[in-house]
């Protein structure tokens, strides 16, 4: 019998600009004092990123920040602001990674890229053994950037600015979880001027403890209906501009049809989100 994960169709306080896959934003979801704080416990140890490669954990040119891992143990802030997250997303803080705290600076960016596994590959299992498939993403600015350094979803025609104390979160593969979602796909845009700062938490498919079995029928993820907005309507598979393309070969796109800004600065690209822009609050469109 096939086992099914459920995660939220919604998450508390948060404005969904995309729901398949979901993509949320919230603001203030940790204080001022406690970005400054994560900042200042995590510069002293900061050191250049790497990303999953055939050959392992590497650095590559399309990642070319730096960054820490903190253990939820570290002290009560870190495990505080880690249970915080965790409630928000429905998964228990056992399934997440240690809690990432990223920096760039100047020109420095994160290429298009997915979160999740493709579990078909040798790198992905190696990848998944402890805790298996990412199922979901939650990234949270710690300081306000000068200019660039915002979070885009190419094939989505979102992109988020970064705003200390605002939070991404998004669901990264499809419902049988053997890999990415397609239209996950996103990227930290390169700081233009000043620095960013931020964290992640990936939840796992299980505690990040335990090794992952490959063997068998891969669990399914069912989006939970309860919390979903009411007729939700999304663009249809056969749109354009959600035509897939490869991680290595995708880069952000301009968009070329008109685009809607938020009060918040969030933007969307209007041939792929119109009707979740359409039920968007008064205090999320443009003036």
């Amino acid at each position: 019998m096939t086992k099914t994960i459920e995660l939220k169709g919604s998450y508390e306080a948060t404005e969904a600009y995309s729901l398949d896959p979901l993509v949320g934003v919230r603001n203030n979801v940790i204080s001022p004092i406690e970005c400054a704080y994560l900042i200042e416990l995590a510069k002293p140890h900061i050191k250049r990123a790497g990303v999953v490669l055939d050959e392992g954990y590497k650095e590559s040119e399309g990642r070319t920040g730096s960054n820490h891992w903190l253990k939820y143990d570290e002290d009560d802030v870190v495990r505080s602001v880690g249970k915080r997250i965790s409630d928000i997303v429905g998964l228990p803080l056992e399934y997440a990674e240690s809690m990432q705290i990223i920096h760039y600076g100047p020109e420095q960016e994160y290429r298009p890229h997915f979160d999740a596994f493709n579990l078909s590959l040798p790198k992905g299992q190696r990848a998944a053994k402890w805790g298996g498939q990412r199922l979901v993403t939650a990234l949270v600015y710690l300081n306000t950037v000068e200019a660039g350094g915002a979070t885009q979803f190419p094939k989505l025609g979102i992109t988020v600015p970064a705003l200390p104390g605002r939070m991404v979160i998004f669901h990264n593969t499809t419902h049988d979880i053997s890999g990415p979602h397609p239209l996950s796909l996103h990227a930290g845009m390169p700081v233009e001027a000043g620095e960013k700062w931020a964290f992640n938490m990936w939840f796992r498919l299980q505690d990040t403890t335990t090794e992952f079995e490959f063997g068998g029928v891969l669990p399914t993820v069912a989006i939970g209906q309860s919390n979903r907005p009411a007729n939700p309507q999304v663009a249809p598979a056969n749109d354009p501009q959600t035509s897939l393309a490869s991680p290595q070969n995708a880069e952000p796109t301009t968009p070329t049809r008109s685009e809607k800004v938020s009060s918040s600065g969030i933007t969307i690209r209007a041939n792929r989100a119109d009707t979740l822009w359409q039920r968007a609050p008064n205090n999320l469109r443009a003036a």
